[in-house]
């Protein structure tokens, strides 16, 4: 469930009418925990290119007044995951166009995403997260800092 926060009344949104702009959103409530995080935007995998990060690094810095961007992706597949040292885990998340981005999940275990990234291959899950360029080798490629995991 996706919902809005407005001064007298609740109003509860399907996920396709999610657009641009500041959203409060209650996202599953995992072990007992519910949080409202506030999305910027929903993004398809495709949407994600080097035009993108340009526009998010023209509106920084980023810090406790400016919060970095944080966007919804509906509906991706984990199609890769693995433990990493200190309880994160690696992964790539698919659409269902075949588009893949590369995530890390910092503090997976501690959060208890752990077992969601590395056990539901087969099922779509809503990720939340965050854009940063990773240049590693001379190659630079655009990852998904996951904040939040949630079955679709």
């Amino acid at each position: 469930m996706i919902t809005t926060s407005q001064p007298a009344t609740q109003k509860v949104m399907n996920k396709k009418t999610l657009t641009n702009g500041w959203v409060n959103v209650l996202l599953k409530c995992l072990n007992f925990r519910c949080e409202i995080m506030k999305i910027d935007a929903l993004l398809n995998i495709s949407a994600v290119n080097e035009d993108l990060m340009n526009s998010i690094n023209q509106i920084g810095p980023y810090g406790s007044g400016n919060p970095t961007p944080t966007f919804a992706f509906a509906e991706l597949r984990v199609v890769y995951a693995d433990r990493v040292k200190g309880g994160h885990i690696r992964c790539n998340f698919e659409d269902k166009n075949g588009q893949i981005i590369k995530g890390i999940c910092f503090r997976a275990e501690e959060m208890g995403f752990d077992e969601i990234l590395l056990n539901e291959r087969n099922r779509y899950l809503h990720i939340v997260g965050t854009l940063k360029k990773n240049t590693w080798n001379g190659h630079t490629t655009i990852d998904l800092q996951v904040i939040d995991v949630s079955n679709c």
